[in-house]
């Protein structure tokens, strides 16, 4: 026999009454969870703001800039032959070059060398490098040679250097090298913590024969071997046991010492003589009068985007400011916090990689706050158009953002100074983006939808945009 269909008991009166109100009421919990959640969200992040403010000001003593947004120092060099005589306008262009590539060795961000007359040569470093130690290294002949310690002749340089001090001259011919720079192969820097460097040197095969022969010599009394740089005593490392790998690692360098030194094995040796004559101090390259365009420029398409916006979106234009305010705030945070740990100087390209992160920025928040309005001109409610216009208005970003951010984080790797400084700041300032465009602006249209807007529309402009479409439809 069939069985019955039974359809379900049907509630009336106050039971139907109270299951209705219970799913309203659980209904409008939830939402009064989601904006609770919102509004700690907002709040939590103003208190980041703040802790970035106070980490940024003032922002003159908080971010190191380079050269060209700071003043420097330039070093002046006078530039003779071997023999006394001024050098041709060639042996000077070349000299500047070589100059160049020891600098580019040296990873610095920024610096500047040009000639100054016929026979004057001005390096500009940045005002926080130890501008003199640095000049002095890369503007040497180059010439790199080792000698035992105990066939040094110069009873003067050998108390001065068994007390300690580093760059003692030598007298010319008071010592024999027993092998020089064209026996190495190449040089590697590596930090030891504290202020410490090693350089490590790795010589090809005829220089690791000659040093494995000469350090077991040495180790049988713990003989010092001396590392001459343009006739003068970098160091005298002990020498305890035969090194026949051709490997050999010297410690006890500063970083200045220790990347000139890098950069004297990667450079030719300069024909000419160059001797230090004065420093002074330089303005920023770009001038004060360009950097402070460049501020003015600046500000003017932050306020022109800001009114843009106005007029497109009306009081929503509170998202697309708001969130390029978050995004200059945490970005100059994360820049002060770099530079006072020593990790990250704010160059001009370094302005540029963060400026490029900035724009994609504003054009993802004007992306969703467009996609919300496109979402209700089409006849979605306001709630439903703000949880689905962050992830389908930025959907179009996700590409290119993606594939600049991977190719910025491998630039900060590269040994390239303009490069690494673009890919420091732009992978600085897509973090400040995600920060400005998910955790502001989303949670903040998310919120004003389900309270403000969504009580006023007409303020915001919602219900002008869904009838101006349906009149332009009916028109068509």
């Amino acid at each position: 026999m069939a069985k019955k269909n039974e359809s379900p008991e049907r509630k009336t009166g106050v039971a139907a009454w109270k299951e209705e109100t219970g799913g309203a009421t659980h209904a409008q919990n939830r939402a009064g969870a989601e904006r609770r959640n919102r509004v700690i969200a907002l709040v939590a992040l103003a208190a980041l703001c703040i802790a970035c403010v106070v980490c940024f000001i003032p922002v003159k003593e908080r971010i190191t800039r380079g050269l060209w947004l700071k003043e420097g120092t330039a070093v002046t060099f006078a530039v003779t032959k071997e023999d006394g005589s001024k050098p041709s306008a060639e042996e000077m262009n070349n000299a500047v070059g070589v100059v160049r590539h020891r600098l580019a060795s040296t990873g610095i961000s920024e610096y500047d060398v040009s000639t100054s007359g016929e026979d004057s040569l001005v390096v500009t470093l940045p005002w926080n490098m130890d501008a003199q130690t640095i000049a002095r290294s890369v503007g040497g002949a180059g010439k790199i040679e080792f000698a035992r310690f105990d066939s040094i002749g110069d009873a003067d340089a050998l108390v001065k250097i068994n007390a300690g001090t580093s760059g003692v001259e030598l007298r010319d011919g008071s010592y024999t090298a027993f092998m020089d720079g064209s026996m190495i192969e190449s040089a590697e820097v590596a930090d030891l913590g504290s202020g410490s460097y090693a350089v490590t040197l790795t010589f090809n095969d005829e220089g690791k024969q000659v040093f494995a022969d000469v350090t077991k010599e040495l180790a049988e009394d713990s003989g010092q071997i001396a590392l001459i740089v343009d006739g003068a005593v970098l160091t005298a490392p002990s020498v305890s046991q035969e090194i026949s790998d051709g490997v050999v690692s010297i410690s006890g360098f500063t970083k200045e010492e220790a990347e000139s030194l890098k950069a004297l094995v990667e450079s030719d040796t300069l024909s000419l003589k160059m001797t230090a004559s004065g420093t002074a101090s330089t303005d920023p390259l770009i001038g004060k009068q360009m950097l402070w365009g460049l501020v003015f420029v600046a500000i003017a398409l932050l306020v022109g985007v800001t009114v843009a916006s106005f007029v497109k979106f009306g009081r929503l234009a509170v998202v697309m400011g708001g969130a390029m305010l978050v995004f200059g705030i945490t970005l100059l945070g994360m820049l002060a916090i770099g530079s006072m740990s020593n990790m990250f100087v704010l160059t001009m390209p370094g302005v540029v990689g963060g400026a490029c992160a900035g724009w994609l920025c504003v054009i993802s928040v004007w992306l969703m706050i467009a996609d919300f309005y496109g979402k209700v001109s089409q006849g979605r409610n306001i709630r439903g158009a703000a949880m689905s216009a962050p992830h389908d208005g930025m959907r179009r970003m996700l590409v290119p953002v993606l594939a600049l951010s991977v190719l910025s984080a491998i630039a900060m790797f590269l040994p390239i100074p303009v490069i690494r400084e673009i890919g420091t700041t732009f992978v600085l300032g897509a973090v400040s983006g995600v920060i400005a465009v998910f955790w502001y602006a989303v949670t903040l249209l998310r919120l004003l939808a389900s309270t403000s807007i969504q009580a006023h529309p007409e303020s915001w402009g919602v219900k002008a945009v869904a009838v101006d479409n349906v009149a332009t439809a009916e028109a068509s």
